[in-house]
């Protein structure tokens, strides 16, 4: 004797969910990347305006780079 015929009401919750889990974890991972690539720019163009503003006067570089990092911290 067979099973009797699934209801597509019962395939149709864990396909949702496997898509909905699998659509959150490349959101993350596409989050996650973002923010460490954002990261990794700013840290850049902030060392980036540091040897700029060096070659004016050693004392601007560091005030601007200090009060630059006091609000980032703040």
């Amino acid at each position: 004797m067979s099973a009797p015929p699934r209801d597509d009401a019962d395939r149709t919750l864990p396909f949702l969910s496997a898509v909905i889990r699998r659509g959150w974890t490349w959101t993350r991972r596409i989050a996650i990347a973002a923010v460490l690539v954002g990261g990794a720019v700013i840290l850049l163009e902030a060392v980036h305006l540091h040897e700029l503003l060096a070659r004016i006067h050693p004392w601007l570089a560091w005030t601007v780079s200090g009060t630059l990092l006091a609000a980032l911290l703040a």
